[in-house]
């Protein structure tokens, strides 16, 4: 199998993802937690295979190769995740002196928000509170408004480039963080 794998046979390499997908699933779960983040872990292992099967060796098994690429795409989360806990720690302090030194009221925010908001093209606008404000994936969010995920991810990156040019930006950052709704 490595061998085939390694030549582009991408029908050895189906196989190989479905022999070895559920035992893979099962250990990125157990080690995550989350069904979500298992799924995205398991698809970037096999991407990072086939990305990488000019590099296997023939002398390891197979599931030798797999399963040290899993362990470098779980160690690879963990300091995504360790990164992530740090900024938002950092945002949150941030929001927070943000927040008492303008004197913010709940009322004031979501009525500054919305009147941002509405300056952007409704599409726009709705992608951006689905994901930001409602936590909703990008996966879910093209299934509700029937686009694609690389529309969801074009429209929201513009909602947040336009929305970095204003007084609300850190509120707005702390809110996607920790998708509390307005």
């Amino acid at each position: 199998m490595v061998d085939a794998i390694k030549n582009g046979d991408a029908q050895a390499f189906e196989q190989a993802y479905i022999i070895y997908r559920a035992k893979l699933f099962a250990y990125f779960l157990k080690k995550t937690n989350s069904e979500e983040d298992a799924k995205d872990l398991l698809q970037t292992a096999f991407f990072k295979l086939w990305q990488y099967r000019n590099s296997l060796c023939e002398d390891y098994l197979f599931e030798q190769h797999l399963f040290h690429i899993a362990k470098t795409v779980f160690i690879d989360y963990l300091r995504r995740q360790n990164k992530l806990q740090k900024v938002k720690t950092s945002v949150k302090l941030h929001a927070t002196e943000k927040l008492s030194a303008d004197h913010f009221n709940e009322f004031d925010v979501r009525t500054r928000l919305q009147k941002i908001l509405s300056g952007m093209p409704l599409l726009r606008k709705r992608v951006f509170e689905l994901h930001k404000i409602e936590g909703y994936s990008y996966k879910e969010i093209a299934e509700i408004l029937s686009i694609s995920v690389k529309s969801v991810d074009n429209n929201l990156a513009k909602a947040i480039k336009y929305l970095k040019h204003t007084e609300l930006f850190f509120i707005i950052l702390l809110l996607s963080f920790f998708h509390q709704s307005l």
